[in-house]
């Protein structure tokens, strides 16, 4: 399915999505996942299913793969150390485009997921966080959306950008293990992402989704964005009590949280 940026009529809201594969068919260059701002993706899973992960980043510099359950704990980390060594890894553009089929029964194109079985009351929204250990604002080299890659070659190795990554849900078994995926399982209150420099043209689609079950399409054409957030907050920013301030502000002059509860009134 296309990259779906769902906006719903509230201050709470979600992006819908399943990976970097869903925007490689759009004209321009490739909108890398920026981590200068920790981005967390949510993903629904009932009971049995299967969550399975990975990117390009994971062990380059210490990139990881952090999976969440809906109870908080910390379920898996992918970074090709230990248990993980040779998991979650995302080599090239045709690993990309297969998804989780690599290894396993299937023997497939895609990559060798980090995969994980959703275990009975632990059905629920699970988060996904792909990131390093620090962050590094150097440049990197673009890539248009269709343009052949490998990981060696073209994922950037200054810890601040991911070039292709994948979440899949599947049932009766594991994606390399001849699981059937699940699409539309996957979204996130915002989509951050980064095109190194400008003069360097993107046309992506989103599909925005509110509340009430309207569903819009968005064409942005030949956006010249470098760096690229997208929102799904109906009120802006806010102030301590949560009401909308109708201002924009400088980075620097709003702290970004997800505790409404610890928020002080001015």
């Amino acid at each position: 399915m296309l990259f779906g940026f769902v906006l719903m009529c509230s201050a709470t809201s979600k992006v819908w999505a399943e990976g970097s594969k869903d925007f490689v068919n759009y004209p321009g260059y490739r909108m890398f996942l920026d981590t200068r701002d920790p981005q967390q993706l949510k993903v629904y899973a009932g009971a049995g299913e299967y969550i399975n992960v990975g990117s390009s980043h994971v062990g380059i510099d210490g990139g990881y793969i952090r999976v969440y359950r809906p109870n908080g704990t910390l379920a898996a980390t992918y970074d090709n150390t230990g248990a993980s060594s040779g998991l979650a890894i995302i080599n090239n553009s045709i690993q990309e485009l297969a998804g989780p089929t690599g290894g396993g029964t299937t023997a497939g194109s895609g990559y060798i997921p980090g995969a994980l079985q959703v275990l009975p009351g632990q059905e629920g929204i699970w988060t996904v966080v792909f990131d390093y250990p620090s962050y590094v604002n150097t440049g990197f080299n673009n890539l248009l959306n269709n343009a052949p890659w490998t990981r060696q070659t073209n994922q950037p190795n200054n810890r601040r950008v991911v070039l292709a990554w994948d979440v899949t849900v599947t049932t009766g078994n594991a994606g390399n293990q001849g699981g059937t995926s699940i699409e539309g399982r996957l979204y996130s209150n915002e989509h951050i992402s980064l095109i190194n420099g400008n003069g360097f043209n993107t046309s992506p689609i989103f599909y925005v989704l509110t509340d009430d079950g309207y569903q819009y399409q968005v064409n942005i054409i030949d956006a010249d964005p470098f760096r690229f957030p997208i929102s799904s907050n109906s009120l802006g920013l806010v102030n301590g009590a949560g009401e909308p301030i109708y201002k924009s502000k400088p980075e620097s002059a709003f702290t970004r949280d997800d505790d409404a509860g610890t928020w002080l009134a001015d």
